[in-house]
């Protein structure tokens, strides 16, 4: 599901789907990604792959034992914000995912 703000940026829709992208493919938070980038802890070019986007809001959801998906958002005066927006979107359909 994909929703966006009127006031927010246009290019939050695609920075929140790489978001979610980037949480599902490197199986971490997206604030962890970068922080792993910044603190030279991963190479800091897989930050520029397509899709990939070493910001915070992506957050890997896990389910029955495993990593069934991720939650990724965009738009906030912040990324701590947007994270804080995805846990809140994940955990609203947390009942539905526990299978």
């Amino acid at each position: 599901m994909l929703l966006r703000d009127r006031f927010a940026g246009l290019p939050s829709a695609t920075t929140a789907s790489s978001k979610a992208y980037t949480a599902l493919s490197f199986r971490s938070t997206t604030a962890d990604f970068a922080k792993a980038i910044a603190d030279k802890r991963l190479d800091p070019g897989l930050g520029r792959l397509p899709n990939v986007v070493a910001m915070a809001g992506g957050l890997p959801i896990e389910a029955g034992g495993g990593l069934v998906g991720a939650g990724g958002v965009s738009g906030a005066p912040g990324g701590d914000k947007d994270a804080a927006c995805a846990a809140a979107g994940i955990d609203a359909v947390r009942d539905q995912l526990d299978f």
